[in-house]
């Protein structure tokens, strides 16, 4: 067989790719991502010197990554999400690529600071994601976009959930290039060449400002014209409101506790990231007294220690939903003094041994009187929550434990919540205790997996 081009994108082969297939001296393009392929990618793939797309990810292969020449004629190269192991050949960076998309392996090394000024739009090869500690593979200019702008859609890449009023539906569309404009990073989308077009759903700040270049499918086959959208952070109805045109200087403040959080305030950024995950309903700035608004005030304006913490490695988003939590709780907490602390350092929190990452958050006994904060779910690392002995009301929303992966210990026993009970979190993995006894819980048990250690202790009585 011999051709330009093999597409079996998205289907459920199985088996190993071919030793022999880089015998297609004319291949182009070789197409085999989401599909259940297994083995290595044949050593002999870098000589065919026909082939300019390759793109196996969403597989299971293995092994070390095969080096490619740099007279190859190869542009993409897409291996994401896959089993690869070892380092990133030193030859890929000598290649003439637009896009090399290598992340949620278990690669490890360094990727060149002038390969990232190459193609710092197309490029995706490390492992970082928000609270994790060190990334398996160190490149400056990675992941950048991904902290700022989600496709949706990609249920590997957001872990975290989008608040529904934040999600941007993008048609059908083959390339489209979009931009944050309060952070200055992009993330380009090419589906050219793969299994027909592609829906976006992005996740976006309300509070933010973007661009959206993109070519969509026409009443006839092909393409039409590239296109353009615009949106930005609308102050008189509290929402991302899409424009006609963007004019020079536009993505107006933003103002909090009498403080205008203009496009270039050093807090901007973190304002975006708080609205993008945490905050639903931005008109919670007409109300001081909601628990949102007051951790935002205090976020903005009162927390001294805003700068120790960054964007994309989890800590900054960790140390705001811990203060919602507490504003949501009704904790009684000295304000003034948490931000003079440490997010580790806070009342009732424990950390992880680098005191970076929470682990712990225990708060029985506190006369707590509010209702659960959803957005703790976001605190990937949590192992043990205990809120037991306090008058907390309202239903548990059943995406509270969408994130908690490593949660060991959940008690939230003699309280005042009601209503169903969400019992997803009997099937985490490292379950060993829950305890909702003494509340107002209706329905039954559902039969399901449990977690192979909640043998250990299970207490609903």
């Amino acid at each position: 067989m011999d051709g330009t081009k093999v597409n079996l994108e998205d289907n459920f082969f199985s088996g190993t790719i071919p030793s022999d297939i880089w015998k297609l001296s004319l291949l182009k393009n070789l197409i085999v991502d989401v599909n259940k392929l297994t083995g290595t990618l044949p050593s002999k793939i870098g000589e065919m010197m026909s082939l300019e797309r390759l793109v196996a990810s969403a597989n299971s292969l293995t092994g070390r990554l095969p080096s490619i020449p740099s007279s190859s004629n190869l542009n993409v190269i897409s291996l994401e999400f896959n089993q690869f192991t070892g380092s990133i050949p030193a030859s890929y960076f000598d290649l003439d690529l637009d896009f090399l998309w290598l992340r949620q392996n278990d690669l490890v090394g360094d990727v060149p600071n002038e390969f990232c000024e190459k193609i710092p739009d197309g490029l995706s090869v490390d492992d970082r994601e928000w609270l994790l500690h060190e990334p398996k593979v160190n490149c400056s200019c990675c992941n950048k976009a991904a902290c700022h702008i989600w496709n949706t859609t990609d249920e590997n890449e957001l872990f975290r959930p989008c608040p529904n009023g934040n999600l941007h539906k993008l048609g059908f569309v083959s390339v489209a290039n979009i931009s944050d404009l309060i952070t200055n990073e992009k993330r380009y989308y090419d589906f050219n060449g793969f299994n027909g077009f592609k829906e976006l759903n992005l996740c976006l700040s309300q509070t933010g400002c973007y661009s959206f270049e993109y070519g969509a499918i026409g009443e006839v086959e092909g393409l039409v014209e590239n296109k353009a959208e615009f949106f930005e952070y609308s102050d008189s109805e509290k929402k991302l409101k899409r424009q006609d045109l963007l004019l020079e200087g536009g993505c107006p403040s933003v103002m909090i506790c009498g403080v205008s959080i203009h496009k270039n305030h050093p807090k901007r950024i973190g304002l975006n990231q708080f609205t993008q995950l945490v905050l639903h309903d931005m008109t919670l700035l007409d109300d001081p007294s909601s628990p949102g608004y007051k951790a935002l005030c205090w976020a903005m304006t009162q927390d001294r220690l805003y700068d120790n913490y960054r964007y994309c490695d989890g800590t900054l988003l960790q140390r705001f939903v811990l203060i919602y939590f507490y504003y949501t709780e009704g904790f009684l907490a000295d304000f003034e003094e948490l931000s003079l602390l440490d997010t580790c350092d806070w009342p009732g929190i424990s950390c992880d041994s680098y005191q970076q990452f929470v682990t712990s958050i225990d708060l029985s006994n506190q006369n707590l009187t509010g209702t659960l904060t959803t957005e703790i779910g976001l605190l990937t690392t949590l192992e043990n929550i205990n809120l037991s002995n306090n008058d907390l009301k309202g239903n548990i929303d059943e995406s509270l434990h969408r994130n908690l992966h490593q949660i060991k210990f959940f008690n939230i026993g003699n309280n005042s919540f009601g209503g169903a009970f969400p019992y997803e979190i009997l099937s985490h993995p490292h379950l060993v205790e829950l305890n909702i006894s003494g509340n107002n819980f209706v329905g039954r048990l559902p039969s399901f997996t449990y977690s192979r250690d909640l043998g250990k202790k299970f207490n609903t009585l």
